[in-house]
């Protein structure tokens, strides 16, 4: 399974965990899931302190960068 890549505040991120793949509806085969993303907000702040960062995980309640 792939991780998502997608962008939040302008910046293009992984998401390593986190998130949950929508279900697909009809016509929309052959496009890729959306998702829902665990608490976004944290995830904005985890940004800010670790601008470097291009992977992150949902771990324990909060976000943190990939080491």
């Amino acid at each position: 399974m792939t991780c998502p890549t997608v962008e939040v505040t302008g910046r293009r991120i992984v998401l390593l965990s986190g998130y949950q793949r929508s279900k697909r509806i009809g016509s929309e085969a052959g496009k890729p899931k959306p998702i829902k993303i665990e608490a976004r907000r944290k995830l904005r702040l985890s940004m800010a302190k670790n601008p470097d960062a291009v992977a992150f995980g949902y771990t324990a309640g909060s976000w943190v960068p990939a080491a």
